[in-house]
């Protein structure tokens, strides 16, 4: 079963970003986490509308992303690794061979890259909404 799982922006200020969203829209917060790795700090946001996760993110050290501050789509899956190995076989281009953990709530991620070049994440196990 594939699934829906949020989309995602970057952003040089995720506080403000999130208010943004829920003063106008009536999102709410979900969850947020800082990480950091290699003298890199990531924040991450997730604010949620009804069903629908919206992931806002800042990395330090980074500007916004190439194409604006659209970053990607995520979509929910059930074995991580059936599904590169399914889209290998179909040639469509893998950025993440090898899945990686995502949060302490241990979902496991790995890129893609769809047929625009856009940047789609496949994630086993579902961030709480």
């Amino acid at each position: 079963m594939n699934e829906f799982g949020y989309i995602s922006i970057q952003t040089k200020n995720v506080d403000k970003t999130a208010d943004f969203y829920i003063d106008n829209f009536g999102f709410e917060k979900v969850k947020k986490y800082e990480i950091e790795e290699n003298q890199e700090k990531t924040i991450l946001q997730f604010i949620k509308l009804e069903n629908t996760l919206f992931e806002i993110f800042s990395i330090s050290n980074s500007e916004e992303g190439e194409n604006g501050p659209f970053a990607m789509i995520g979509i929910y899956v059930d074995d991580i690794e059936k599904k590169i190995k399914e889209l290998k076989e179909k040639n469509v281009e893998i950025i993440d061979e090898t899945p990686w953990k995502g949060s302490e709530e241990g979902q496991l991620i790995a890129g893609i890259r769809g047929i625009n070049k856009e940047q789609i994440m496949l994630v086993q196990g579902k961030f709480p909404l």
